[in-house]
């Protein structure tokens, strides 16, 4: 005796299999503490852990980060009705203010 599954049987799906196509995933990313590692680690902290402040103010951070004070990034936003389309009459133009740290 043989057993076919039928097609259209079974949970339904929650996404479109072109929704799926934009479904990222990315592999954890975890750092390797090592026993060596950690030697490592702490050999390097207990060199700069009795620096003067002189010595502090010549280090130079390079990483930035950007916060904006709203939800978009100076996107251009179009809203228009059905039959308008590349109408530029309708595309809005935000500019919001954003800080960089």
């Amino acid at each position: 005796m043989s057993f076919t599954r039928r097609p259209g049987s079974g949970r339904p799906r929650q996404t479109s299999r072109r929704e799926d196509r934009h479904i990222i995933t990315a592999p954890l990313c975890v750092l390797p503490l090592t026993p060596t590692h950690r030697r490592l680690r702490l050999e390097w902290c207990r060199s700069r852990g009795n620096w003067t402040a002189a010595e502090r103010n010549q280090v130079v951070f390079s990483d930035e980060s950007r916060y904006n004070l709203s939800s978009d990034d100076n996107r251009v936003r179009v809203r228009r009705p059905g039959g308008e389309r590349l109408n530029p009459a309708f595309a809005l133009q935000r500019h919001t203010a954003g800080v960089m740290v």
